[in-house]
C-alpha cells in the first residue's frame, strides 16, 4: 500500500490534538507515523510536517523519534534546525553478531555536525568506557539530548560525575546506566546534580549501589520527579531500602524495579500499604525474598488498581497465591503475572487464568525460561 501523505497528515493532526488518551500509546503512534513520513516523503516531511509538529513542542511529554540505526545514516541525515518537538534517535544497542563499539566510535559520533539534532542515544552493551562518553558530552555539536541509554559500557563513577556536571543535559528525561560500576559515589553525584532537573526515568540496575547510594537518592529531590526507577541487582541494605520506599515524595512512580534487592516481605508490606506508590503500573520483585507472607500483603492490597505487570519470579511462591488474588479483587488491570521459578502447579495456574478472576490477564508466566532480568522494554521501560 502506498503512503498517502495527505491522509497521514490528517492522522498526525488528530494524534497531536488528542486529549485524555494513553500518552505512551499516543507517542508510540506518533513516532511510527513521523518515521514513515520521513522515509516515504522526506522533502514534504522537512518542509511541512516538521514546522507543524514544532508548534506542539510544549504539549508533548518527550521529543518524537526519528530512528537511525547506523552512523552512516546519521552522517547523511538532513539538518532539522534544532527543533524541540522531535529529533534523530540513534539506536545502536549491541546485538549478537554486531561489532562492539569502543571509545573511537564515540569520537566519530561526537565529530558529526548532525549530533546537534540528536535527541536520543542508545549504545547499550558496548565498550565506549568513560573516555567515549566524555567525548560525546563534551562535543561542541551536542544538542538538547533527552534520552541516553549507555548500560553495560564499562563506565565508572567518573562517567556518572561527568553526566551529573554536564549543563547541556538539563533537558535529559531518560538516563539508563544499568550494568556499569558507577558505585555509591557516582550515584551520589547524580542525586546531587543541579543539571538533571528534567529527569523522570532513571535505571540504576546492577551499578554496585550500596547504603550510601540509596541514602543519597532518598535525601535528594529525585524521588519527587521520577516515574520510572530501576534499582535491581543491587545491595543497598534492607533497612535503607525500606526507608527509601517510604519516602514521602515518591508519589509519581509508575514503574519500579526491585528485582534481586532482598526487599523481602517487609518491603512488600511497605509497598502494599504505602500512601505513596499508589500509581504503580509495573512492579518487579523477582528474586527479592518476597515469600508468601509478602505475597499475601501484595495480593490483598487496595493500592494496585493500576498495576499491569507484576513480577514475583524466584521467590518460593506457592499455589496459594491464586486464592489470595481471587479474594483481593483489586487487580483489574493486571495483564502480566510472572511466576517463573516458583512452586506453582501449571494446572492450577491455567485454571485460575481462565477463571476470570483477573479480568485483564493476558499471560501468567510459568516454568524456568530465563529472560532478561528486571524491567522489560515492552512494559513501558
Amino acid at each position: 500500500m502506498s503512503f498517502e501523505a495527505r491522509i497521514a497528515f490528517g492522522e498526525l493532526r488528530s494524534l497531536l490534538d488528542a486529549r485524555g488518551v494513553d500518552e505512551r500509546a499516543r507517542h508510540i503512534a506518533l513516532d511510527a507515523l513521523v518515521q514513515q513520513a520521513y522515509r516515504e516523503v522526506p522533502s514534504i516531511f522537512i518542509e511541512q510536517w516538521l514546522p507543524y509538529i514544532e508548534g506542539f513542542a510544549t504539549k508533548l511529554d518527550r521529543p518524537l523519534r526519528l530512528e537511525l540505526g547506523s552512523l552512516e545514516e546519521l552522517e547523511s541525515a538532513p539538518a532539522l534546525s534544532s527543533p524541540r518537538a522531535l529529533g534523530w534517535h540513534l539506536n545502536m544497542n549491541y546485538r549478537v553478531g554486531v561489532e562492539v563499539f569502543h571509545h573511537e566510535f564515540a569520537e566519530a559520533i561526537a565529530a558529526l555536525p548532525q549530533l546537534v539534532d540528536v535527541k536520543g542515544i542508545e549504545l547499550t552493551g558496548h565498550k565506549i568506557q568513560d573516555d567515549g562518553l566524555e567525548v560525546i558530552l563534551e562535543s561542541p555539536n551536542l544538542g538538547a539530548l533527552a534520552h541516553l541509554k549507555v548500560g553495560g559500557n564499562q563506565l565508572t563513577r567518573r562517567a556518572a560525575r561527568k553526566i551529573a556536571g554536564c549543563e547541556r543535559l538539563q533537558g535529559l528525561r531518560l538516563l539508563d546506566l544499568r550494568s556499569n560500576a558507577i558505585g555509591d559515589e557516582g550515584i551520589t553525584a547524580l542525586a546531587e546534580s543541579k543539571h538533571l532537573g528534567a529527569l523522570t526515568y532513571l535505571q540504576l540496575g546492577e551499578t554496585r549501589m550500596k547504603r550510601d547510594g540509596i541514602d543519597a537518592l532518598h535525601e535528594s529531590d529525585l524521588p519527587g520527579r521520577l516515574t520510572h526507577l530501576g534499582l535491581g541487582w543491587n545491595s543497598p541494605g534492607v533497612t535503607n531500602l525500606h526507608r527509601f520506599l517510604q519516602n514521602e515524595n515518591l508519589t509519581d512512580i509508575t514503574h519500579l524495579d526491585l528485582a534481586h534487592t532482598r526487599v523481602g516481605d517487609i518491603g512488600a508490606e511497605i509497598l502494599a500499604y504505602s500512601d505513596n506508590q499508589h500509581r504503580l503500573e509495573c512492579l518487579y520483585l523477582g528474586g527479592s525474598s518476597v515469600h508468601m507472607t509478602g505475597a499475601k500483603e501484595l495480593a490483598t492490597s487496595a493500592r494496585f488498581r493500576d498495576l499491569r505487570v507484576l513480577d514475583l519470579s524466584s521467590n518460593g511462591i506457592t499455589d496459594k497465591i491464586f486464592s489470595l488474588l481471587d479474594q483481593g479483587h483489586e487487580f483489574e488491570q493486571l495483564r502480566i503475572l510472572d511466576l517463573r521459578f516458583n512452586r506453582i502447579t501449571e494446572q492450577v495456574a491455567r485454571a485460575f487464568e481462565e477463571s476470570g478472576a483477573l479480568p485483564s490477564i493476558e499471560k501468567i508466566i510459568l516454568g524456568k525460561q530465563v529472560n532478561v532480568w528486571g524491567a522489560k522494554e515492552q512494559h513501558g521501560w
